[in-house]
Parts: structure tokens; sequence; C-alpha cells
């Protein structure tokens, strides 16, 4: 299942990476809008060169995460444990698809695996503020931007932001 999500999580991580391309190159494009409005919304950044920084941050990071996709066939493992995925602490090289990925819906699948994958390229990128589902981001909208710069939820958010045009918490079966 999780192999079979890959293509669509590449999708996204794409669109995400045009749309900060052209916020990047000042490019006047609906994408751009969109993006410095995800931008503000999951990094608290409104200042030109605060954009600029946090862009280029993240277009980097998304950059780092194709490769962990392009080897999704070596990089993800089978786990055991209830949830959907776990990037282990201490790092290991692997994402371990666990047991409740199965009842993941199609939408959720590629973002978990976004969100896995940004785990995977820094032991310094964590989940601060919790799941979003949780609260609705209520905790995860209170971090600040340094703190957003290593939540694997923050990017899965703005991945997902970019995705569907505005920004959703999704549900498990979405």
């Amino acid at each position: 299942m999780a192999l079979a999500a890959v293509p669509a999580a590449r999708r996204m991580r794409d669109r995400a990476r045009d749309a900060l391309s052209d916020v990047i190159g000042g490019t006047s494009t609906p994408l751009r809008t969109l993006a410095v409005t995800a931008l503000d919304r999951h990094y608290r950044v409104t200042a030109a060169a605060d954009v600029d920084r946090v862009a280029r941050t993240l277009f980097d990071a998304l950059a780092q995460m194709n490769g962990r996709l392009l080897s999704a066939r070596a990089w993800l493992r089978q786990g055991a444990d209830e949830g959907f995925a776990t990037t282990p602490y201490p790092r290991d090289g692997h994402t371990y698809i666990d047991l409740g990925y199965a009842i993941a819906g199609p939408l959720i699948r590629p973002t978990i695996l976004i969100h896995e994958a940004f785990h995977d390229l820094s032991e310094t990128h964590q989940d601060y503020g919790g799941n979003p589902a949780r609260d609705q981001g209520a905790a995860y909208h209170r971090n600040d931007t340094q703190t957003q710069l290593v939540n694997a939820y923050a990017m899965s958010q703005f991945v997902l932001h970019i995705h569907l045009g505005q920004e959703r918490i999704l549900g498990d079966t979405e």
C-alpha cells in the first residue's frame, strides 16, 4: 500500500517544490500566492526576507526528500506497531510502515510518506505540537518558525496545503 502511494507523494512534493520555486524566483503566479499564504500559515513568516529564507530551506528539504521517495523500495520496511508509520530515533535509514496504515485513506497515505521522509532527513526533525488532527491544529499552530522548520507535521501540512489549495487537517480514513 505504501509503495502504491509513492507516486502521489512525489506529485504532491513536486507541486510544493514548484510553488516554492515561484516564491524564490519572485514569479507572480497563483501558485506563488498560495505558497506565500501557506508559508505564513504553517511557518509564521510574512517579512520578505523571512519568506525567502524559509522557502529556500523548505525547497532544499523537498529536494532531499525526493531521494527517499525515489528509493522507496529500499527505504520503506514493514513495521509492527499500531500506528501508521515509524521513523526510529536514532535513525537507521528506514521508515517502517505499521499496521494502522491499512486503514489510512487515499489522501493521507502519501501525506504520511512525506511526513516520514522529512523525519528521515535529520534526527532533529521531530513532531512538535503533536498530530494536528488531535486538536484541529491548536498546539501545532502555536509553534514558532524555528520549531516548525524541524517539525515533520509542518512539512506534511505545508505540502498538503499546496496540494489542496487550502489548509486541511485530514482524518485517518481520508
